[in-house]
């Protein structure tokens, strides 16, 4: 919680919530489970971010990097990549085929990013 803001103003709007959450337990359950679906949705969203900008550094430094045949199957800053980076390094899948070209060639061919997703979570959870 941001120590900075002020909630005294909602005083009586979460005084009126808590009745309400107390009185209806559909309507609790509901609340519970759409903000559950919400923490959900960002917390993918911001691993397919952090894999964006991940693959966007490798490419860069794979472009910058004398031609070599590269023979990763993982995507471009994951798994083998030469230009990994962190935890990343530890997500090793078979990418499924997508449309995210690689700057060196490649016998794996185009990529795609979300199946890291998963494995990413799930490496975090477990850390």
């Amino acid at each position: 919680m941001n120590p900075s803001v002020n909630i005294g103003k909602f005083k009586d709007m979460l005084s009126e919530a808590q009745k309400v959450y107390r009185t209806d337990v559909a309507y609790a359950v509901a609340v519970s489970s759409a903000a559950r679906a919400i923490e959900a949705k960002r917390a993918i969203w911001k691993i397919r971010l952090e894999l964006r900008e991940a693959a966007k550094e490798a490419k860069a430094k794979c472009e910058k990097a004398a031609q070599f045949t590269c023979d990763t199957a993982s995507p471009c800053g994951t798994g083998t990549c030469r230009f990994v980076q962190g935890d990343l390094a530890l997500i090793h899948i078979t990418s499924a085929p997508g449309t995210t070209e690689r700057p060196q060639d490649n016998s794996c061919g185009p990529y795609s990013l979300e199946p890291a997703i998963e494995p990413l979570m799930d490496l975090r959870v477990d850390s």
